[in-house]
């Protein structure tokens, strides 16, 4: 969990979400509306120094294709 620079609301996951609590009022914000059947990743999860923005990165690994042998003469890469 990350708590915003002004210590007032505090990042946490509920699920596969992404949620934002207030630590006075317990109320929560969802910040993000992602499906559990989704392969999707959160990164550098950061407040902005106001604390009036969050800042992430989300991939999502789902339809991505493995691969154990890299081929640099295949057209598909």
């Amino acid at each position: 969990p990350l708590l915003s620079p002004d210590g007032i609301t505090l990042l946490e996951f509920q699920g596969p979400n992404l949620v934002a609590r207030d630590l006075q009022s317990q109320a929560t914000k969802q910040l993000t509306q992602n499906d559990s059947a989704r392969d999707l990743h959160l990164h550098g999860i950061q407040w902005s120094p106001d604390s009036s923005h969050v800042l992430f990165i989300q991939s999502d690994y789902s339809d991505v294709q493995e691969r154990s042998v890299l081929v640099p003469v295949d057209p598909s890469y």
